[in-house]
């Protein structure tokens, strides 16, 4: 929260100025080059500078916009992931991102690697800033708390703002694309700043402002952690004015002088200021509310500083080196500031009331984490808090102790909790046998796996009664989060083969697993990382599975399923199947699979159904996924069968809808890229390819794609070249037979 005058304009024209954003370019970014190989357009790129070469891969799109476009990308002789934000050197727009990130050399500001100039074919000229890699936005966090019908945890609200590491909870501000650094008396332009955030001067048309219009937009910020939505949600430019009146009453003539003095017309509605308490919610603490008052005043020289805020009593949790997160764990770096922040005493304001903390000279802004103890904090386990940690059930979490016992306590009380967590805390490895969580359970339900689960041994030990084709079962859960940096490790004690699907969700509903790793002996069959069933509304984001077979299994009864920034392999690839097996209905729709990765794996995203069976598949799409080595990176296969002598039968589960888009990389030669193996009497319907391009993994040898009875169409060609697709839809004989074998048997009769 340290003060800047630095102000981002959001790549709007200046007018001030006649010179164009590269005018000033340091010199060493004349010795940096770009090369792009035909194949590989837009995705390999070489940095040479004097002394090396950088190589990065592009691996998918993360953002874009009027400025351009942000890759996330990996460097090719360190592996690191890294953003690199290319944008057009517009000479109708300023561009200062280069000189302003030069500047901002800060733990709290994403780092600037390297930057480079690159061309196109019609001699565009493009920047390219290497910037360091941040895979979680505070509006994704917002988003995942309002599905799940809760407010974010004031914890982190106190250190959440615009962009933050999902694992250290580190704020990391970005995108500086249109800052200037603010000069007395020279005057800038007002039509900036996204308009939600959008302070009152702005609108009003000021060209000399200050550093607190970011103080405004800050606050507005704050207010939305808070609220769980925008607090000015304005349409229009005037419209956004009107909702802030709407909150903060009709400004006075007076405050209307501080905002644009050169502003004459006063002609407004005069509305009461709406009390500030009863915009937020009951329960909301008063040093919340009083904060966010402090922070969006019509007069700029009223509002806090940046300084000011940081000492406001709302802030005092983080000052308390006892602390903890959600989770357990201790607070990140908090006070690590450079050596010319913060001043030694705030400036004056005789707007701002003395905050109930010691004096400004003896306030903690040193303070930096002890190391975290062997032992659970006293409070890990306090149940009134929510927080149940697995340790304070039995857990010993030496990797030889079962502990499924205390895990089972765990589940059984937090289960009856609204919004519990179960901690599995970070540096333990706990042992758990084939055990089934079983809900209704209240809502909002948080397991949170810091440390590694593992079972004791392969399933062939595990008691009787226990399943022997699942490990740890989720079963009629409503409202569950899936999170952490830790592991679910299917290698067990001994490190052997392994037969169990390591997750299972079954009967469940708003499901959230984010940043789980999952591992299994390759060579282990059946042991899908995570297995869904009879599931809807699931979100599986940022992972990372590798296993002896899917990845991800979706079962029958699956819909609305979200998979992001998966890493998948090696393993079987992500699957939706198998469906249909002993002649049964299956219905799967509305699944998406994007910004992935697969990596060395026997397949890459398939669809695979039994002989006999019925039902439909319909609505899916596979987007932006880099495939790396894979066997089959694009399968339908409705001739499913584990056995050599299974029987062709004439009903089979109807497969339709399907979008494959931006899906590039390599594939092992051993089998055609594209794998579409339709039924003979119930064909693959409207199936789409668009922006394919999938090269052998080594050599030139290029095998064609297959069809069989698969209809669809292609957007753009495809590399290699698809040809067997059948355009239009079948015959009305087909449609007839799929409508007759689909429809019940009280109806058949």
């Amino acid at each position: 929260m340290a003060s800047m005058s630095v102000v981002p304009t959001f790549g709007l024209r200046d007018q001030s100025e006649n010179t164009t954003g590269v005018d000033r370019l340091p010199d060493e970014m004349n010795d940096m080059k770009i090369r792009m190989t035909r194949k590989w357009k837009q995705q390999l790129l070489m940095v040479m500078e004097q002394r090396q070469t950088i190589s990065y891969m592009a691996e998918r799109v993360v953002g874009h916009g009027s400025f351009g476009v942000v890759f996330q990308a990996k460097c090719l002789e360190t592996g690191e992931t890294v953003a690199i934000k290319k944008v057009l050197q517009d000479k109708r727009y300023k561009n200062r991102e280069l000189q302003t990130m030069h500047i901002l050399d800060h733990p709290n500001v994403v780092s600037l690697k390297h930057c480079f100039f690159s061309t196109t074919e019609k001699s565009e000229l493009y920047l390219n800033l290497v910037l360091e890699y941040v895979p979680e936005t505070v509006h994704r966090v917002i988003k995942h708390y309002n599905k799940m019908g809760q407010r974010m945890p004031l914890i982190y609200v106190k250190l959440y703002f615009y962009q933050v590491n999902p694992h250290t909870h580190q704020l990391k501000l970005c995108d500086f694309g249109s800052a200037k650094v603010l000069v007395k008396g020279e005057p800038n332009i007002s039509y900036i700043c996204s308009r939600y955030y959008r302070a009152p001067e702005l609108i009003f048309g000021a060209t000399e402002y200050t550093t607190a219009i970011d103080i405004w937009s800050a606050g507005c910020v704050l207010a939305e952690l808070l609220l769980g939505q925008p607090l000015f949600p304005g349409e229009s430019g005037v419209d956004q004015l009107v909702e802030i009146i709407k909150v903060l009453g009709t400004p006075t003539r007076e405050e209307i002088k501080c905002m644009n003095p050169n502003y004459t017309e006063f002609k407004f509605p005069q509305i009461k200021a709406h009390p500030w308490h009863k915009i937020f919610h009951k329960c909301m603490p008063p040093e919340a509310v009083d904060l966010v008052s402090r922070l969006l005043q019509y007069s700029p020289n009223l509002r806090s500083t940046a300084l000011e805020a940081l000492i406001h009593p709302f802030f005092n949790e983080l000052r308390d080196p006892n602390t903890r997160l959600p989770n357990g764990r201790f607070l990140p770096p908090l006070f690590n500031f450079k050596t010319h922040e913060p001043p030694s005493t705030p400036p004056e304001s005789s707007n701002l009331s003395e905050p109930p903390t010691p004096a400004p000279e003896s306030v903690n802004l040193s303070l930096t984490p002890s190391p975290e103890p062997a032992s659970p904090p006293d409070d890990g386990s306090d149940n009134n808090s929510g927080l149940f940690d697995v340790r304070k059930f039995g857990a010993v979490g030496d990797g030889i102790t079962d502990d499924t016992d205390a895990f089972k306590m765990a589940w059984e009380t937090a289960c009856q909790v609204n919004s519990a967590v179960i901690l599995v805390p970070y540096g333990f490895k706990f042992m758990i046998q084939s055990t089934i969580f079983t809900g209704p359970c209240q809502g909002g339900l948080h397991f949170q796996v810091d440390g590694t689960l593992a079972p004791p041994d392969g399933p062939d030990s595990w008691p009787q009664k226990n399943s022997k084709r699942q490990w740890l079962v989720f079963y009629r859960i409503n409202e569950m989060s899936l999170v952490g940096g830790g592991a679910v490790d299917g290698r067990g004690r001994n490190g052997g083969i392994f037969h169990a699907n390591p997750t299972r969700f079954d009967n469940c509903k708003n499901v959230h697993i984010i940043s789980i790793h999952i591992t299994a002996p390759a060579l282990s069959p059946n042991t899908d990382g995570i297995h869904i069933e009879n599931t809807n509304n699931v979100e599986i984001y940022d992972s990372v599975i590798s296993n002896g077979d899917d990845c991800i299994s979706i079962g029958s009864g699956c819909y609305d399923v979200d998979i992001r920034n998966v890493t998948c392999g090696p393993s079987h690839g992500i699957s939706i199947g198998s469906l249909g097996n002993h002649n049964s209905r299956a219905c799967v729709s509305n699944i998406t699979v994007r910004d992935s990765v697969i990596k060395v794996s026997d397949n890459g995203v398939r669809i695979k159904t039994w002989q006999g069976g019925s039902g439909a598949v319909s609505g899916i799409t596979f987007s932006n996924i880099h495939m790396d080595n894979v066997r089959n990176p694009i399968i339908i296969d409705q001739f499913y069968c584990l056995t050599k002598d299974c029987t062709n039968q004439t009903s089979a589960v109807f497969v339709s809808d399907i979008l494959y888009e931006n899906i590039k990389g390599t594939y092992n030669i051993r089998s055609p890229p594209m794998h579409f193996a339709c039924s003979d009497s119930v064909p693959c319907t409207n199936l789409t390819l668009s922006d394919v391009e999938l090269l052998p993994a080594q050599g030139d040898l290029v095998l064609d794609p297959f069809c069989w009875n698969a209809y669809g169409e292609l957007q753009t060609l495809t590399i290699p070249p698809v040809s067997c697709l059948i355009e239009g839809a079948p015959g009305p004989c087909c449609i007839m037979r799929w409508i007759t074998v689909d429809l019940p048997d009280s109806t058949a009769k």
